[in-house]
């Protein structure tokens, strides 16, 4: 994933595949349940007491997150549009 330019409240991160994500700059509320993004992956996750952040399903750490997205309807990944057929 490339980072975009972290200026004002969010960034943008544009992912491999050419899908934009809008992360926020504020870390999520301790087990808030959000959309982690790593730099290799996505998944469910929440951050820990200690800060840590942990996969929702298990528990497990995560490394190398990037950053994360809310689960509200106003924070889904933008995607682009399918090409025309």
């Amino acid at each position: 994933m490339e980072h975009a330019n972290c200026l004002g409240q969010n960034a943008r991160v544009k992912t491999d595949t050419g899908h934009t994500i809008l992360l926020r700059d504020r870390l999520p509320a301790v087990k808030e349940r959000v959309m982690v993004v790593t730099d290799k992956f996505r998944c469910l996750g929440y951050r820990d007491q200690d800060g840590s952040w942990r996969h929702a399903q298990d528990g497990t750490g995560i490394e190398n997150v990037q950053g994360w997205y809310g689960l509200e309807s106003n924070a889904v990944e933008s995607r682009p549009s399918p090409p025309a057929s």
